[in-house]
């Protein structure tokens, strides 16, 4: 059997660059420079239709490859991809810029590869602040306020009583919203740890009283973040243990 002479340098491999896409009848191509990474194997594409979220695309290229894919898509949309790196340990790089079918560019260096989500950083404990900066001078809206029947020692610190729960978690409270590069970022605090929450789930609507769609899920994050070709609205959020999901926070209303 052959051995892969390539070896992990213990880092992620660095992002692919001038990331080009182009559009003709129901093809899309796009073209990137390679990573500068020596022990690069792969690229990934995702994929986003009409400023949605972005998606992985089920196809990969081969480093030594042509740097090139080609995607069947409808002609009718406009559709931004955006590329990773993918190392021999099987380390994935930061997204590439994002590149549209309409010739323009967006910087999404913040998104992990999964094309949407920020979780916190390896060293950092969800809710505590390291991925909540900048949240001042935000949108607060109708959820600014704590839903104060739902939020017993939610993200409180101190000697608060740390036996698990066996119920459902608390809502979530203090969600904010702003604008960042073409979508929209929400932040929330932290439940009690004696929750135990597993994730956290995002709903939007475009009325306060509409109905709220699910748009995402966050694991060990107190952030997310959403593009859309129309993210003005209302955002909620839930936390789900082993015992189920909480109610709903206050809604928290956004308008760029």
């Amino acid at each position: 059997a052959e051995t892969d002479p390539r070896t992990d340098d213990g880092n992620p491999p660095a992002a692919p660059t001038t990331v080009v896409a182009t559009h003709a009848g129901d093809t899309s191509v796009i073209t990137f420079q390679a990573s500068s990474s020596a022990d690069t194997v792969g690229y990934r594409l995702y994929r986003s239709v009409n400023h949605g979220p972005y998606q992985r695309v089920s196809k990969v290229v081969i480093a030594g490859d042509e740097a090139k894919f080609t995607d069947s898509v409808n002609g009718g949309n406009l559709y931004g991809y955006y590329v990773t790196a993918v190392d021999v340990a099987g380390n994935e790089s930061v997204p590439s810029k994002a590149a549209y079918t309409d010739g323009t560019s967006v910087d999404l260096s913040s998104l992990p590869p999964d094309g949407g989500q920020k979780t916190a950083p390896p060293d950092s404990k969800p809710g505590d602040g390291k991925n909540n900066e900048g949240t001042g001078g935000s949108e607060t809206g109708t959820g600014s306020e704590p839903n104060k029947e739902h939020n017993a020692g939610s993200g409180s610190t101190g000697k608060e009583d740390q036996t698990p729960v066996k119920t459902p978690p608390a809502a979530p409270t203090g969600l904010s919203a702003k604008s960042t590069g073409g979508g929209v970022e929400l932040n929330w605090k932290d439940n009690a740890s004696k929750e135990k929450v597993k994730e956290y789930t995002v709903y939007y609507s475009e009325k306060e009283n509409g109905k709220f769609e699910k748009i995402g899920t966050v694991a060990n994050a107190t952030q997310f973040k959403y593009y859309a070709v129309s993210y003005d609205g209302y955002y909620k959020v839930s936390a789900t243990n082993e015992f189920g999901e909480s109610k709903p926070s206050a809604a928290v209303k956004f308008k760029k």
